[in-house]
């Protein structure tokens, strides 16, 4: 139904359609899963589905943008100008901060190709460089707090391309898993479990209540 896509009360299965052994009605107690995709070019995909352009937002400039921000979550992006879409930011970084990942803070860049030409990555974890430079590295947190991955594309989880590309993975925790691939610019995907408490989300990435109409652009300008 439409609303909220979690929380659902008052649900009458004896109003749903006989399913004649093809169909089955599951009752979900978890919080829903949801993906947040960033494409070259500013062009991002909400949670809920619906399509928002950077520029629709905060036209043409780069900078620092809110993708996520709950009261136990935030995650900001920063957007600039690529050399194939200069017109366009694309995002080139992004820091995480918050409750649900135990008062840590995490800043993750991509700071171009090095000397010879090949894609490099900087990794911040509470203050301390983890990761920097070239694939391959992997770096660990104590008690799963995070694991880092940085691979060529064809080796990092749920990322398929090329061995020239470079793919950063970072799972924060078993329900926040972040990647950001570099191609002609940098794609960025944030698949999270939805805050629980019935938390209010804002940002880029949309408010996550199954709705995707109510992320259009003026709604998140508010």
């Amino acid at each position: 139904g439409r609303g909220r896509c979690y929380g659902k009360k008052a649900v009458h299965l004896s109003k749903c359609e006989a399913g004649e052994g093809e169909l089955i009605t599951e009752m979900v107690s978890a919080m829903p899963y949801g993906t947040c995709a960033v494409a070259g070019g500013g062009l991002v995909s909400t949670f809920d589905g619906a399509g928002v352009l950077l520029g629709s937002v905060a036209g043409s400039k780069g900078g620092d943008y809110w993708l996520l921000k709950s009261e136990g979550l935030k995650i900001q992006a920063r957007f600039a100008a690529g050399p194939k879409l200069p017109a366009k930011p694309s995002v080139t970084g992004v820091a995480v901060r918050g409750s649900l990942i135990q008062g840590h803070r995490l800043v993750a860049e991509y700071v171009g190709p090095a000397k010879h030409s090949r894609p490099e990555f900087k990794v911040r974890w509470d203050g301390e460089v983890i990761l920097e430079g070239a694939p391959p590295q992997e770096y660990r947190a104590q008690h799963g707090a995070l694991r880092a991955r940085l691979a060529r594309g064809s080796s990092a989880e749920n990322h398929t391309s090329d061995g020239g590309r470079a793919a950063l993975s970072l799972d924060l925790g078993p329900d926040i898993k972040i990647r950001m691939l570099v191609g002609e610019e940098v794609n960025l995907t944030i698949t999270l479990k939805r805050p629980p408490g019935g938390s209010e989300l804002d940002g880029l990435c949309g408010n996550f209540n199954c709705v995707p109409e109510d992320d259009a652009p003026e709604a998140i300008r508010r």
